[in-house]
C-alpha cells in the first residue's frame, strides 16, 4: 500500500507498526518541495508571504538570516529523522522532490532496485 504524503506531520510509530502488525506492504511516498520542505532558502531582508494550512491565511513576515538558517537546519534535520525513522521500521520510502515525470519514475525506479537487492530477488 502506497501512503503519499509530504509527512510535516507525520503518523505516530505505533500506527506505522500496527500496520506492520497487519502484514500490509507499507510504502511510505515523501512528497516534498526541496525548496521549501526539504530545505528552506535565504529570504532574510524580503517580505515572503506564508499561507496558515489550517486556517488559509495569508500573513506576510521578513525572517532575519538567523531565522532562515534555523528554519533550514529544522527543515533538514525533520527529513533526516523521518527518512531514519521510517527505514529504522523497514518500509523502505520513497522521496520525491520534484513534480517531473522523469524524476518521479527516476525515484521509483531507485526504490525499487534497491528494495529488490535488499530483499534478496534476483530479476
Amino acid at each position: 500500500m502506497f501512503v503519499l504524503s509530504d509527512f510535516l506531520d507525520p503518523p505516530s510509530r505505533e500506527t506505522w507498526l500496527t500496520a506492520v502488525e497487519h502484514l500490509w506492504d507499507v510504502i511510505p511516498v515523501v512528497i516534498q518541495d526541496p525548496v521549501w520542505e526539504q530545505s528552506f532558502p535565504d529570504v532574510s531582508g524580503i517580505v515572503v508571504p506564508i499561507r496558515d494550512p489550517r486556517s488559509g491565511r495569508i500573513t506576510h513576515v521578513r525572517l532575519k538570516k538567523k531565522e532562515a538558517a534555523t528554519r533550514r537546519r529544522a527543515n533538514e534535520e525533520r527529513l533526516l529523522a523521518l527518512l531514519d525513522e521510517l527505514t529504522l521500521l523497514d518500509l523502505d520510502p520513497v522521496l520525491l522532490s520534484s513534480s517531473r515525470p522523469s524524476e518521479i519514475l527516476a525515484a521509483f525506479l531507485d526504490w525499487n532496485e534497491f528494495r529488490r537487492a535488499r530483499r534478496g530477488v534476483v530479476a
